[in-house]
């Protein structure tokens, strides 16, 4: 009997957590992440693709393109830069639907594509590789003859501030390949955030992402249909920064460093325990931006070629 009202009971609240506690966390982190701006006015440069750039995005999982960098991706190719997208692995390690890997990645693959569309006249490589089942050096020599070849002035890339294991290697892989490349090809580098907030403590570079460029985003992301049951945290992470940074427009943050600067990071970084991302609830939203945050210090003190103790 109690079971069975027990059981009864659940889908109310259920819909209770949805419409009035769900909200109102949202509000409350909202509000704060207002007050911390007024507070301690963090600062970043903003940015304007120039019209005159080689870009090359490194993504590595099909949709973490456009969850980074898709609003600065459309600027870019608004403008009239020249955009290349590795997307590395197949997603194929997703269990969307619980959907077997083989059709997991067929439809991956398609959503993908569409997504690139919706952004712009990107010029997309899918490697491909089967998420979970690579090595180093499957990635590797496909890096270096894309550096090569797009020559880019300007990457943006994964990095070790990050928990999610398949980002950090694919990091470290990308500074494997600006290191053989012995200088010849020199971008900057832009680390993009996925879940893990960078942080102001971090995060020195944003592009306003308004008008056209946010609405080929937000097509983009809805182009990704088997994913959108892990895309909750998207517009509450966008009215975060907003308020953070009391900006008029949704925000993309970087952190841009030199490509010396990237690779001791990526070879001194820490593991990935250290980091916690934003989640399909808002109940922790707090704990993503502050998790970590001295590891982000010394991860920035690393990036710089200085020591702490």
């Amino acid at each position: 009997m109690m079971a069975a009202i027990a059981g009864k009971g659940r889908p109310r609240l259920k819909r209770l957590a949805h419409k009035v506690v769900f909200p109102m966390l949202e509000r409350g982190w909202e509000l704060g992440f207002l007050l911390a701006g007024l507070l301690f006015h963090p600062k970043v440069t903003l940015s304007r693709p120039s019209g005159s750039e080689r870009v090359l995005v490194v993504a590595p999982h099909p949709d973490d393109e456009t969850l980074g960098c898709g609003g600065t991706i459309a600027q870019h190719l608004e403008a009239g830069d020249q955009v290349c997208v590795l997307v590395v692995t197949d997603g194929g390690g997703s269990r969307a639907g619980g959907l077997g890997r083989d059709e997991i990645r067929r439809l991956r693959a398609t959503e993908t594509a569409r997504a690139a569309r919706s952004l712009g006249p990107v010029d997309l490589v899918q490697l491909g590789l089967p998420e979970g089942r690579w090595a180093p050096g499957d990635l590797l020599e496909h890096l270096v003859a894309l550096l090569r070849s797009h020559a880019p002035q300007l990457v943006y890339a994964p990095s070790c501030i990050d928990f999610h294991p398949e980002h950090v290697k694919v990091a470290r892989v990308l500074a494997d390949a600006l290191r053989s490349l012995e200088g010849s090809v020199r971008p900057k580098i832009r680390i993009y955030e996925l879940q893990v907030p960078l942080t102001p403590i971090l995060a020195n570079i944003a592009v306003e992402v308004g008008g056209a460029a946010a609405k080929k985003k937000a097509r983009a992301l809805s182009d990704y249909r088997t994913q959108q049951g892990s895309l909750g945290h998207v517009p509450r992470q966008s009215r975060y920064l907003r308020r953070l940074y009391r900006s008029r427009h949704p925000l993309e943050v970087f952190w841009e460093l030199d490509p010396e600067s990237y690779c001791r990071l990526m070879e001194c970084g820490s593991t990935t325990a250290k980091y916690r991302g934003m989640r399909l609830r808002p109940l922790s939203d707090g704990l993503a931006w502050s998790a970590g945050a001295e590891e982000r210090r010394r991860m920035k003190q690393l990036a710089l070629g200085r020591t702490r103790s």
